[in-house]
């Protein structure tokens, strides 16, 4: 997550200065966010079905998870 963040961080002053540079890498970058999320949530579920995390364990994850994918759609 600190990756995320330093990458928006870095983005926004690019950004700021260039707007028409970033525009095109904008939805490749968000698309790579949501796969990747995706792909978290199904190694998550699968590593519950194999015990190998708790319930609580899940649904915290889970939780992190949905509020990333929110903030991330909220860009798309």
């Amino acid at each position: 997550m600190m990756e995320q963040y330093s990458h928006r961080v870095r983005a926004s002053a690019r950004f700021s200065e260039e707007p028409e540079i970033l525009t095109s890498h904008r939805a490749d970058h968000f698309a790579a966010v949501l796969a990747a999320i995706s792909a978290g949530r199904k190694e998550l579920l699968r590593m519950y079905r194999d015990d190998q995390i708790h319930d609580s364990v899940l649904h915290a994850i889970e939780q992190e998870l949905d509020l990333e994918e929110i903030t991330v759609k909220r860009f798309v």
